[in-house]
């Protein structure tokens, strides 16, 4: 019975050892970010910025809130973009739009492009979920804000004002080091 509780004993031993400075992630998403804006009236088909805003957010608070620092981050990537048309007051869709793009600009760094739909859906919708570029902007975020552009291409001149929203959200996975 030693001979068999002696290595039981020291493979349990090792065992806790090694689970003492365990990794864990702790994962969580950031409440999402809306920007509305209006793509003005037009006179011919093209491309075109429908909307450059900068968006605040505060990363530490939010990191806080969630029992880590910024420096735990070790990644954070885009959950979705939306885009709606919000004017109940004209009957348009995106039928008019053939693609689009969002990029976003940290400090001095140059644009990285984040979403895109191409080609955009001919099926009326006034609401659409660009597909993701699978970037890590973990580093990025970490300044206080970031400018971001929505551009893209229509097919036919705009001949009213359109009221839009943008969502963003984002996941954030921290590493808390026990």
């Amino acid at each position: 019975m030693k001979k068999i509780f002696t290595p039981l004993a020291l493979a349990a031993l090792v065992f806790v050892a090694g689970c003492s400075k365990k990794n864990l992630d702790v994962k969580f998403d950031l409440n999402p970010k809306t920007v509305e804006f209006t793509v003005p009236v037009t006179t011919q088909s093209g491309d075109m910025t429908f909307v450059l805003n900068k968006l605040d957010y505060n990363l530490d608070s939010l990191a806080k809130a969630n029992s880590i620092s910024i420096s735990q981050i070790k990644s954070m990537k885009i959950a979705f973009i939306k885009l709606e048309i919000i004017d109940q007051n004209i009957a348009t869709n995106f039928d008019v739009v053939s693609w689009v793009e969002a990029y976003c600009k940290f400090d001095n760094q140059n644009e990285t492009k984040m979403a895109w739909k191409n080609p955009m859906p001919t099926d009326h919708s006034r609401s659409i979920n660009l597909d993701l570029a699978d970037v890590d902007l973990a580093d990025d975020l970490k300044t206080s804000s970031a400018q971001v552009r929505i551009s893209g291409h229509t097919n036919a001149p705009i001949i009213n004002p359109i009221q839009m929203r943008a969502t963003v959200r984002f996941n954030v996975i921290g590493r808390l080091i026990n």
